[in-house]
């Protein structure tokens, strides 16, 4: 695990009144689930600062963030948790359920923002959208929706799919629910359903000798921001396979992967930032109502179409939001 610090400074007055123009800066931990070199990290701080240029914080004085990251294994969740409390921060930015359930264990007093989490609701952490109740709030997701809608552009893409793998996080609880959401659907379709959890214990090329002994047809990737972090080497193996590959952040399609489709990352972390913004001045979390996303995007490579030799309908093309030549 590894600590990073950046300084977020700006527009003072703007932000945080007047008085505490001459302040040390306000200290915020990010408990992230990845590693701090991965291209999902690094994008996530990218949009963070994006964000706060957004609402007139710039670097210099305003705002310290430490970076905290869980190396892709969740289990490590808890003892970074403890170790994000030790900063004595005035408010956690998270990124995982297992990094919110973990940091709500043991305060409910500091503000937890979620940078776009999955269900927080049936995750236990806030009692509604419009009342969170608790020291919680941000933005979340419907994952179980924009799920569904990758696995039926899926069908529209391969009309005659037979076995569809999926790879999970089985220590995000939200992966749990939508591996059964996935199941059922794909039942209902006609097609066979293989779940592959992942286990960072594991070398990738013994799971991927996993994933494809059973020959599936089309390969999705649950969102998971450890299962994020292994973007490239996912999309690889997939490409390498003939494989084509569905996933619900534009990230994957960025890296190889045939179809991406879900909400817009950059944008919710962005608003995310607004949360913060608002803790940070004295507001309650608990009173401040969760937000979902607004945008959705499709993105199709026909970089990788063309590797595939994947002839894709008119009519799905026609709908992509961005097409990647």
């Amino acid at each position: 695990m590894d600590r990073r610090t950046f300084c977020v400074a700006g527009a003072w007055l703007a932000v945080f009144g007047a008085s505490r123009a001459s302040a040390a800066p306000r200290r915020v931990v990010l408990v992230g689930g990845g590693r701090s070199t991965d291209r999902s990290s690094l994008l996530l701080i990218k949009f963070i600062r994006e964000g706060l240029a957004d609402h007139g914080i710039v670097e210099g004085r305003d705002i310290e963030i430490e970076e905290i990251w869980a190396d892709g294994d969740y289990k490590n969740m808890p003892k970074i948790s403890s170790n994000a409390l030790s900063r004595n921060p005035e408010a956690i930015l998270v990124n995982t359920i297992s990094g919110a359930s973990a940091v709500k264990s043991l305060t409910n007093t500091i503000p937890i923002v979620m940078l776009s989490l999955n269900d927080p609701i049936r995750a236990g952490l806030a009692e509604s959208l419009a009342n969170p109740g608790g020291n919680i709030t941000g933005v979340a997701t419907s994952g179980e929706e924009s799920l569904l809608k990758l696995l039926d552009i899926g069908f529209e893409a391969f009309p005659k799919i037979g076995t569809i793998a999926a790879i999970s996080n089985p220590l995000n609880p939200s992966n749990i629910t939508l591996e059964k959401a996935f199941s059922n659907q794909c039942e209902k379709r006609g097609a066979t359903a293989r779940i592959h959890r992942w286990d960072p214990s594991k070398s990738f090329p013994n799971f991927s000798d996993e994933i494809f002994a059973s020959r599936p047809d089309t390969l999705i990737i649950m969102p998971d921001s450890a299962l994020n972090a292994n973007a490239k080497a996912f999309c690889l193996l997939a490409i390498e396979k003939k494989v084509g590959l569905l996933a619900s952040v534009r990230q994957f399609a960025e890296e190889g992967a045939l179809i991406s489709y879900g909400y817009v990352h950059r944008d919710n972390v962005k608003r995310a930032i607004y949360f913060l913004k608002r803790v940070l001045e004295g507001e309650k979390a608990a009173k401040l109502p969760i937000e979902q996303p607004s945008r959705f995007e499709l993105v199709i490579n026909m970089r990788t179409a063309r590797a595939l030799d994947v002839d894709l309908p008119p009519y799905l093309l026609g709908r992509a939001d961005e097409i990647m030549e």
